[in-house]
């Protein structure tokens, strides 16, 4: 687990005035993620020389979260599920957790089953950004050692 870097997109989150109108339900013209509530778009802008955000899907225009160099002409045509999806994978494996961790602290929990080895994630599609910010501060102190007490 990269510990740093979910750190480091807490601190970013907390400090973009971007994020004030989030909302998982609503589809955003003005962020270029195309939602309102998500934190994965915000890779983007926390790690610009490792990722972008691409216009895609055919059915509903969403931004897909791509590494910097990523040949996108097939994006396009991605359904909406696939580019989340592979937003999910993508964080996955640059904060180095499983996917459902990924699933459990990026997406609201009504989407998919409960994770079987954390608390349920108080995500709902009516989550604000303090909800999911607080969902995100509460995993890094679950799996920080420096915050385990000292045996």
């Amino acid at each position: 687990m990269n510990l740093p870097r979910l750190k480091r997109l807490l601190d970013h989150c907390r400090q973009r005035p971007g994020l004030k109108h989030f909302d998982f339900n609503v589809i955003a013209k003005s962020h270029p993620c195309g939602t309102a509530g998500c934190l994965l778009g915000e890779m983007a802008y926390c790690w610009p020389d490792r990722f972008k955000l691409v216009m895609a899907c055919s059915t509903v225009p969403i931004g897909a979260l791509v590494p910097i160099g990523t040949d996108h002409a097939t994006i396009r045509h991605y359904k909406w599920e696939t580019v989340v999806e592979r937003a999910i994978r993508l964080a996955a494996a640059w904060f180095e957790i499983d996917y459902l961790d990924a699933r459990w602290l990026f997406m609201p929990n009504e989407t998919y089953r409960t994770h079987p080895n954390l608390p349920d994630s108080n995500l709902k599609t009516d989550s604000t950004l303090e909800d999911v910010l607080l969902n995100l501060e509460s995993y890094i102190k679950r799996h920080d050692p420096a915050k385990s007490p000292r045996s």
